[in-house]
């Protein structure tokens, strides 16, 4: 039972977090939070470009997980939070613009 609380603290600690990374930039604190907010908007551009170099590498969006784990479970959050309503307009607009979210319809 420590193991099945200690795992379900772990995923509504994820949900919360994703909840709170993917409010509206403006509707955060201007203090020190916007240092985070840089930081984790570079990540996510990060993340983005390495989108962008696998499509173009391989010709499609599909992406292993033994091959590159964190970049295929960072897509598969963004297709989550797409499905959801939860993406923010400017990750929305680099995403439908690399032609990632064809065929995903949010909710």
């Amino acid at each position: 039972t420590t193991d099945i609380r200690h795992d379900m603290i772990m995923q509504l600690q994820t949900i919360l977090l994703l909840l709170l990374l993917h409010k509206p930039i403006t509707a955060l604190p201007t203090s020190k939070s916007s240092t985070k907010i840089g930081v984790n908007e570079k990540k996510w551009q990060t993340k983005f470009e390495q989108l962008k170099h696998h499509k173009n590498t391989h010709g499609n969006f599909r992406i292993p997980k033994k091959i590159n784990s964190t970049l295929s479970s960072w897509a598969n959050t963004q297709r989550g939070l797409h499905r959801r309503g939860l993406l923010q307009d400017h990750r929305l607009k680099q995403l439908e613009d690399i032609g990632f979210l064809a065929g995903i319809s949010e909710e």
